[in-house]
């Protein structure tokens, strides 16, 4: 028995596309005063009563918060308002556990929020997998391809949620980066700001793709590739959940004459360098639930930009990325997750470091092994998930308090994916350029702390070959 592949990608598309960015439902509090029909009772928002905040600023939460002292909310949408004030402060990363109550008395209600704080200061080890993905590395288990050094991480700096990084890696990459995000620069907290400074050293280098796989050159004694990058990124959010990011870079990358010698076009035409800033605009709308593993809401992104602004005789790429991603709640425990992301670049001709479509950060789940060039590429995802547990599990007898309760989740799925890279300087050894890719399979998703996931799935290619593969993110 057959199975036409093309009817399933077919019906996941115009699932799609009827929820285009044209046709966007709302989901929770938009407004800070919310309105209903006249005969639901109206509640008047007395107080907002916020503990537990040891060091985070209050004006921080309730920048946050759906609604203010002094809004109208009507009885019948005060819990989805309740539910939503928590989402938000979850979203924000600061806290292990986020309670959200109410009382309410004469027409007036008062909400009260308990949060337990995360620990802040974190020296942070560094020892991780330097492949494109945990199952990659498994298959060779080389230490050469680790990554291992201190991150020094502190985490809601002044108690205004600025984060300030310091790390020193050494391995396969060796890196050295310093960030400093503001999160506001102004006094309504509409303009946030990050910095960055990073360098980069790997003696070891993918140089080319043969049979939809990465061929690597080491050299023991010297760089083969060398990347230093600098910027900073402008944050603007006017409303609740769209935000705008502007960011400009100056990236130089300088590569051995060995590499050159294994590709000429690594650079592109036999350069050893490539010295560029790198523009972008982003706008993205996010009314998600939780941010790390959403349930329900919507999230969608247009990014433009563009490599070398004109300015560089090295490097000339216009970009276009969109993503669009739905979450709905079916019934009771049930979930379903839709999504679709596409990249388009030009001009066709580009140096193989800047030329990636599937297989690097988007990959066709059951395809963890290859990876897929190409100018431009499309995606869908879709996964239906069924929570089998969920609970707050207490440890008392640990001494800090910020540990002693856990929220934790393991849910059920079932997912299918569908991939195509259009490459236009296609190499007939690697097949699966100009073909669609299809993966689908079932797995068990682990969430602790709202955004600690572990994902185990086992998947199932368009080649009927079949894999357990091990994930550390939400896919959608």
């Amino acid at each position: 028995m057959t199975f036409d592949l093309k009817y399933p990608a077919i019906i996941l598309f115009l699932l799609l596309a009827c929820t285009t960015f044209a046709t966007i439902t709302t989901y929770g509090v938009e407004s800070t005063a919310i309105l209903m029909p006249e005969e639901d009772s109206a509640l008047v928002i007395k107080s907002i009563c916020i503990t537990g905040n040891k060091k985070t600023k209050e004006k921080i939460l309730i920048r946050e918060l759906p609604v203010y002292v002094g809004d109208i909310i009507y009885h019948s949408k005060l819990d989805s308002m309740l539910e939503r004030c928590k989402q938000q402060l979850v979203n924000l990363g600061l806290f292990n556990v986020v309670r959200v109550s109410h009382t309410q008395h004469e027409g007036q209600s008062e909400i009260n929020i308990f949060v337990i704080e995360r620990w802040y200061s974190w020296p942070i080890p560094i020892f991780q997998i330097a492949d494109r993905n945990f199952n990659q590395w498994w298959i060779e288990k080389d230490l050469q391809r680790m990554n291992y050094g201190i991150e020094l991480a502190q985490f809601n700096v002044r108690g205004r949620n600025e984060t300030l990084k310091l790390k020193i890696q050494n391995g396969f990459t060796r890196k050295i980066e310093a960030t400093y995000t503001f999160p506001w620069i102004d006094r309504k907290q509409r303009l946030g700001l990050a910095l960055k400074v990073t360098y980069l050293g790997n003696r070891e280098v993918w140089y080319t793709t043969v049979n939809n796989k990465l061929e690597f050159y080491r050299d023991n004694e010297k760089d083969m590739l060398n990347r230093f990058t600098t910027g900073l990124t402008l944050k603007i959010r006017p409303k609740f959940f769209n935000s705008n990011y502007i960011s400009l870079f100056y990236n130089d990358v300088e590569i051995a004459d060995k590499v050159l010698t294994l590709n000429k076009d690594y650079l592109l035409n036999s350069r050893t360098s490539q010295k560029a800033f790198v523009f972008s605009y982003s706008f993205v709308r996010d009314k998600r639930d939780y941010k790390y593993y959403p349930l329900k809401g919507h999230y969608s992104l247009i990014e433009i930009g563009h490599t070398g602004l004109g300015l560089s005789k090295d490097v000339n790429i216009a970009q276009l990325n969109i993503t669009h991603n739905r979450y709905f709640h079916i019934k009771g425990p049930n979930y379903m997750a839709l999504g679709f992301k596409s990249k388009i670049t030009l001009p066709e001709r580009q140096a193989y470091f800047n030329y990636r479509a599937l297989g690097y950060t988007d990959f066709v789940r059951g395809y963890e092994y290859y990876v897929i060039d190409g100018q431009h590429s499309f995606l869908l995802k879709s996964a239906f998930n069924r929570r089998i547990f969920r609970k707050e599990i207490a440890f008392p007898y640990i001494p800090l308090k910020l540990l002693q309760a856990v929220p934790f989740d393991v849910y059920l799925s079932a997912f299918s994916d569908y991939g195509y890279a259009v490459n236009n300087l296609y190499q007939t050894s690697n097949s699966f350029a100009n073909s669609l890719l299809v993966g689908y399979g079932l797995g068990v998703n682990f969430v602790a702390y709202y955004d600690r996931i572990l994902r185990a799935e086992v998947a199932v290619n368009k080649e009927n070959r079949a894999g357990l593969y091990l994930h550390l993110y939400y896919p959608l």
